[in-house]
């Protein structure tokens, strides 16, 4: 599952109350072997490794879920 796919059942979950909450959400995208969706459009960063610009991409990735995800609860 694309993580993205995880914001309607985390918004309605925190939706269900009006006090303050801590929420952990574990992805599995930054960790080997670094599988990103499909669509995701994926750069080269730098020239070191492969290795690399796959970390660099997972973390854009997920800042640009993040951002999504903030945006939905701002909303």
């Amino acid at each position: 599952f694309e993580d993205t796919e995880m914001i309607p059942t985390i918004l309605k979950w925190a939706k269900k109350s009006d006090e303050p909450f801590f929420m952990g959400i574990h992805t599995s995208v930054n960790h080997y072997p670094f599988d990103l969706p499909v669509w995701w459009n994926t750069r080269k960063y730098t020239n070191a490794s492969t290795y690399i610009n796959n970390v660099i991409n997972t973390f854009t990735y997920l800042d640009s879920f993040l951002k999504q995800l903030m945006h939905e609860f701002s909303s």
